[in-house]
């Protein structure tokens, strides 16, 4: 066991916005996706009406037989099961969710998918979901989907525009979020997450590592990055103010070029002082692995 110093990072920013597949969340058994929806249409905007929404609908749940979304909204969230989830900036205000089927359904399943996007207060939650589930209800609890997962994976492409808050859960894939400015939320059970935004920043996974990049200097509350089986590197801002702390039972902790105010160390636990320390906490946890602090350059 080697333990040495810390790293973590953080920004300040905006609410979360949640990005996530769900692919055996509950279809509305009044709307079918054509055998051709495993492969995501192009960017035309779609709703179950074939219409191009400016707003999620406040009293429905929209199915998209083509796994393409466009619309506006104040937050996102999507659940995802099996495959790879990516958000990058886009210009103008409306979010774009593609999708792609990669691999073949289990026996049993045509294979059909439809696109659920469904209001939540001022946001809206997708996820991807079999088209002969009748359950009119949004995606369901992620233990319930995964038992029910039918397919091999789901790949999801999230556009994210201004700082739109964006919120993943996933269970089973990498989640790769580049350089977005609203607050990030994501979390993944067996994948690695990667985080770029001017805003701040929230990760957790179970078996993967966690490489984060946060813009904002100062935050209120705690923002954690925590893992059990991977490393934790984190990029913070040079002026950044908050209590550290670091712990690994397996693995160095390393704080190369950070400036602390006052520091202590144990045998695997480290807790410091960034900058005046008046803003908010930055915990770094891992089992297994390193823990990498850094300024940003």
């Amino acid at each position: 066991m080697n333990t040495r110093f810390i790293r973590a990072a953080i920004g300040a920013g905006t609410s979360a916005l949640f990005v996530t597949t769900c692919i055996a969340c509950h279809s509305a058994s009044s709307s079918r996706a054509s055998a051709s929806g495993h492969e995501v249409a192009g960017a035309r905007p779609t709703r179950a009406d074939g219409s191009a929404p400016s707003k999620p609908d406040a009293a429905r749940t929209e199915i998209v037989p083509a796994l393409h979304w466009r619309g506006a909204a104040r937050s996102l969230e999507i659940e995802g099961r099996s495959g790879r989830i990516r958000a990058t900036p886009i210009d103008g205000d409306a979010i774009e969710i593609t999708a792609r089927l990669r691999g073949a359904s289990r026996p049993g399943h045509d294979g059909s998918l439809v696109l659920r996007v469904t209001p939540r207060g001022d946001g809206v939650i997708a996820c991807v979901a079999p088209s002969d589930e009748g359950d009119e209800a949004p995606c369901p609890p992620p233990d319930q989907a995964w038992r029910n997962d039918r397919h091999a994976a789901v790949d999801i492409d999230v556009g994210v525009p201004g700082t739109i808050p964006l919120k993943v859960r996933h269970i089973a894939g990498d989640v790769d979020i580049e350089r977005l400015r609203g607050d990030v939320d994501a979390s993944t059970v067996s994948g690695h997450i990667h985080v770029e935004t001017g805003g701040l920043a929230r990760a957790r996974a179970v078996n993967g590592s966690i490489t984060a990049r946060i813009g904002a200097p100062r935050w209120t509350g705690r923002l954690t990055f925590a893992t059990v089986n991977g490393s934790i590197d984190v990029v913070v801002p040079r002026d950044a103010a908050a209590d550290v702390s670091a712990h690994t039972v397996s693995g160095a902790i390393s704080a190369e070029g950070v400036t602390f105010a006052s520091a202590s160390m144990s045998r695997d636990h480290f807790r410091g002082r960034l900058g005046s320390g008046s803003g908010g906490e930055l915990e770094l946890d891992t089992v297994n692995g390193a823990i990498t602090l850094r300024p940003s350059s």
